[in-house]
């Protein structure tokens, strides 16, 4: 089960300001894998959100999907793979401070240079603590 899915394709392309023209449906395939991976390694128990916690969880995994994007376009103007992007319109690592925004309202917190430290307690109880590397 992932995070995402094709009906989230719209919101990748709002943050990257692009559309299904220049930024089709195989291509964030390709990068929507790798963010869904770490946003699970982030937040252990992703799967047992919902609510509010569920659409904080997919905005993080929507802004590093868009991240991975944007970091895999090193030239100023790049197209490829059926996509194309204006570097100077997108910073990555804003991108990625968004999805460690979001994910630190789920208890992410970053704890060194090295690695987060992942505390969560929630209104039902639900409480994780886990050191990550």
């Amino acid at each position: 089960m992932t995070i995402l899915d094709s009906g989230d394709y719209a919101a990748i392309r709002a943050v990257l300001g692009m559309d299904s023209t220049n930024l089709p449906d195989a291509t964030i395939a390709l990068f929507l894998g790798s963010a869904d991976r770490e946003v699970k390694w982030f937040v252990p128990g992703w799967a047992s959100l919902s609510g509010d916690d569920l659409a904080v969880l997919e905005g993080a995994a929507i802004y590093l999907t868009a991240e991975r994007i944007a970091r895999g376009t090193p030239a100023m103007n790049v197209s490829g793979f059926g996509f194309s992007i204006d570097e100077t319109s997108i910073s990555a690592d804003s991108l990625r401070a968004l999805a460690l925004r979001d994910l630190a309202l789920l208890g992410v917190v970053l704890s060194s240079a090295y690695g987060y430290a992942v505390q969560s307690t929630r209104a039902d109880g639900y409480t994780n603590v886990e050191a990550a590397l």
